[in-house]
């Protein structure tokens, strides 16, 4: 059987796999996914484990840079056990911050596990000038793994929850749940033989695939994702750009696709060193 022979009869198979709904996204079973030739979007992949960062580094400030002086970003604060704290979505005048648009605040309990978030938006009409809009509480196993986390919201009195699950100590599925209580999605994780996580496959309740996306690695560094439709037309390329001490220090995230309803972004990170 001839190359091309072989690479028209993977197609076939993944065709039939995805009009049957039971599209594969197991790690091992990459080539049954449908082909993209493009070489800037191609899978690549090492054999090193995931870098982290060197100095222990605290992310310190995200902006967006714009061509004029005005911005928008984030500000990262924390508490004295060097926890995340806050993140404060803040629009900047050169370094200057001009208004916040709204903050998200972090608590923990005394495993120093995250137990709650709360998200508050800019709003005139209150005494405080924001609205919790969003609480999320997590739930962990007895064994520290995270097991759930629901979501709150107070406005209109309203839940739904994510269910997390687990494969030789490895997420290895989040489950959606709306706020009927009924699963309306779900995403499926797979790592490369030294725990990277390579690719995730995101799910309707039926079981027919929305998208894929496939997380490229060099030198141990997760330097590119894209995300794929079930037919294997590239939608989405994000490319990360890391300092010497493997700190992401840029991320370009580009719609590759003229129907797409997001826009390009480009994300700055800037650091603190370690205390």
């Amino acid at each position: 059987m001839t190359i091309a022979t072989t690479h028209i009869w993977t197609l076939l198979v993944c065709f039939l796999f995805f009009i049957s709904g039971i599209t594969s996204c197991d790690s091992s079973d990459l080539d049954k996914l449908p082909v993209n030739e493009n070489p800037e979007v191609a899978f690549v992949n090492d054999d090193v484990p995931q870098r982290l960062s060197l100095n222990n580094a605290r992310l310190k400030r995200m902006i967006s840079p714009a061509s004029n002086s005005a911005y928008s970003g984030k500000i990262y604060e924390y508490n004295d056990e060097g926890q995340l704290s806050r993140i404060s979505n803040c629009l900047f005048e050169g370094e200057a911050i001009t208004d916040t648009l709204g903050y998200n605040v972090y608590q923990y309990n005394v495993d120093k596990q995250l137990v709650m978030t709360n998200n508050f938006n800019a709003n005139k009409n209150t005494s405080t000038g924001f609205i919790n809009l969003q609480t999320q509480v997590y739930i962990y196993s007895n064994d520290g793994k995270l097991e759930k986390k629901i979501t709150h919201y107070p406005v209109i009195s309203q839940s739904e929850y994510t269910l997390y699950k687990y494969k030789n100590n490895m997420l290895d599925r989040k489950e959606h749940y709306g706020t009927s209580g009924v699963l309306e999605n779900y995403t499926t994780h797979s790592y490369d033989k030294v725990g990277k996580l390579i690719l995730e496959c995101h799910y309707m309740a039926n079981n027919q695939l929305i998208n894929y996306t496939q997380h490229s690695f060099i030198d141990g560094l997760n330097t590119r994702s894209v995300t794929f439709s079930p037919t294997g037309e590239a939608l989405r390329k994000v490319i990360n750009t890391y300092d010497s001490n493997y700190n992401l220090i840029r991320s370009e995230s580009s719609e590759l696709v003229l129907y797409s309803s997001r826009s390009n972004f480009t994300a700055q990170y800037e650091y603190d060193n370690a205390q």
